[in-house]
């Protein structure tokens, strides 16, 4: 399903590879966040950015975006959570590119978790491939890409929707 900024596709769960990707403290947000706000690890609908939509990779499209998500999760109500898997998930991309922080801040503000999956090539590509800045920070092992999933509970998207129509 298109939105401003997306793709969201009906996906199966989350990976529970996630719980042990970063040690201790990373099992226990997710325990944490399972336990208490997603209950469930599928179905979810997951999220893409597309090339051709990046016209509108705005502050006000990501919120547009999110809007409608929530619109779908109350049409849809087996759907348990949100997904997504992106390198400006990362928490460093406050201070890399400071610009694209309301990627990460708007979803956090509603009750989302940020997971760290990987350091891997997606990522480095993905990262690097429209920033010198962000090129010649990873050049100087200043910044190392890493993709981290984005989780968003049912219950607390559909709360952010109606703080935020």
């Amino acid at each position: 399903m298109p939105t401003p900024t997306r793709l969201i596709k009906y996906y199966g769960g989350v990976p529970r590879r996630l719980f042990l990707t970063k040690g201790v403290g990373q099992f226990f947000k997710a325990l944490k966040f399972f336990a208490l706000d997603g209950k469930h690890f599928s179905p979810s609908f997951e999220i893409h950015v597309h090339p051709r939509m990046l016209g509108n990779f705005t502050q006000e499209g990501w919120k547009e975006t999110l809007l409608l998500i929530a619109e779908m999760m109350i049409r849809y109500p087996n759907v348990k959570l949100l997904q997504g898997a992106a390198w400006f998930y990362d928490p460093k991309i406050e201070k890399v590119s400071p610009h694209l922080s309301y990627l990460r801040k708007i979803p956090l503000s509603g009750g989302a978790i940020t997971l760290f999956a990987s350091h891997d090539e997606g990522a480095k590509s993905s990262a690097l491939i429209k920033s010198g800045k962000r090129k010649k920070l990873y050049t100087e092992g200043l910044y190392l890409p890493a993709t981290y999933y984005l989780l968003w509970s049912r219950k607390k998207i559909i709360n952010w929707y109606n703080d935020n129509k």
